[in-house]
């Protein structure tokens, strides 16, 4: 986060006040912030600290809240694999065009084949979440399975 503030400040100075901005400051920025947001999956997967809209908290109470977060945390993994294997395949395509960046002429796959590696850490650590969620049952509260904020609407 840090480093994206630290080019982006640098080019937005550059630009404002010598009039030429900071070269490949805007691919420098892409990059950062798509390894940033990579790397916040595998956290926010693990600590279950996913935006949560509660609509239907009051409905499920007690045993059906835990199946109900069963049945989310399974969808939620489905989903982070399949976004892993869609990332890679995008990162598989990229390394065999040799695609470069515009400006900087920096490889492009190896930073998607990080974001990919890092969302199958997230899936991995959902399948784990999964599997202590499972292990304590059903008799667990809902408050014990989930750390997530709730946004009641």
């Amino acid at each position: 986060m840090f480093a994206i503030l630290s080019v982006m400040t640098v080019d937005v100075i550059g630009r404002y006040v010598f009039n030429e901005s900071l070269y490949g400051g805007f691919e420098m920025i892409a990059y950062l912030l798509g390894l940033l947001i990579f790397s916040g999956f595998p956290i926010v997967s693990y600590r279950q600290e996913h935006i949560v809209v509660g609509l239907l908290d009051s409905v499920f109470k007690g045993k059906f809240d835990w199946y109900r977060n069963l049945i989310i945390l399974i969808a939620s993994a489905v989903a982070l694999a399949f976004i892993s294997q869609r990332v890679w395949g995008v990162a598989m395509i990229l390394d065999k065009d040799d695609q470069v960046g515009q400006v900087l002429d920096i490889q492009i796959a190896p930073y998607v084949y990080g974001m990919a590696c890092l969302s199958y850490l997230a899936a991995l650590l959902m399948l784990i979440v999964i599997w202590n969620v499972v292990k304590a049952g059903p008799s667990a509260t809902a408050a014990s399975t989930t750390t997530s904020v709730s946004l009641d609407v």
